[in-house]
C-alpha cells in the first residue's frame, strides 16, 4: 500500500468495504467534480457507511460533501464513526449532505465531538423529516 497522506475522491464511486490507510492525514470526499461541478448522482448508502467506518489512525482533516440537489437519498452515520475509535487523531471535520432526522444531533452529542478536540462544521447537514 502506498504511503498516502492526502486523498481526494470526487464524483460517484463505489466502496464495497471500509478502508484502512494508516498514513492518511487528510480525506476529502465530494460528489461534485471540482472542475465541472457535475456529479454522477448520490453515493449509495453502503458506500457512505463504508467511508465513515474506515480506519484512518492518523487522519486529522476529514471533509465529506455528499450533497446532491434534488436527491431523495438519506444517510446515517455509523456508530463506529460516532465513537471516534477509527479516527483517534481527527482535528477537523466537515459533513454536508442529506441525512435522516436526528443524525446531526447524534453527531453533536457523540464521543467523537464531546471533548471538543475536533473542530466540526456540520451546519450544512440537511435532515429529512
Amino acid at each position: 500500500m502506498p504511503r498516502l497522506t492526502s486523498l481526494s475522491l470526487f464524483g460517484n464511486f463505489e466502496l464495497q468495504e471500509p478502508l484502512s490507510i494508516p498514513t492518511l492525514e487528510r480525506l476529502d470526499v465530494q460528489t461534485d467534480d471540482p472542475i465541472t461541478c457535475l456529479n454522477g448522482g448520490p453515493l449509495d448508502v453502503e458506500t457512505v457507511q463504508n467511508i465513515f467506518r474506515s480506519s484512518f489512525e492518523n487522519l486529522r482533516e476529514f471533509c465529506a460533501d455528499l450533497e446532491v440537489y434534488e436527491s431523495d437519498v438519506e444517510y446515517m452515520l455509523p456508530q463506529e464513526f460516532l465513537d471516534g475509535k477509527n479516527l483517534p487523531n481527527l482535528k477537523g471535520l466537515e459533513v454536508v449532505g442529506n441525512f435522516r432526522s436526528g443524525e446531526q444531533s447524534r453527531l453533536q452529542n457523540s464521543v467523537l465531538l464531546r471533548d471538543g478536540y475536533v473542530k466540526a462544521n456540520i451546519r450544512d447537514m440537511i435532515e429529512r423529516q
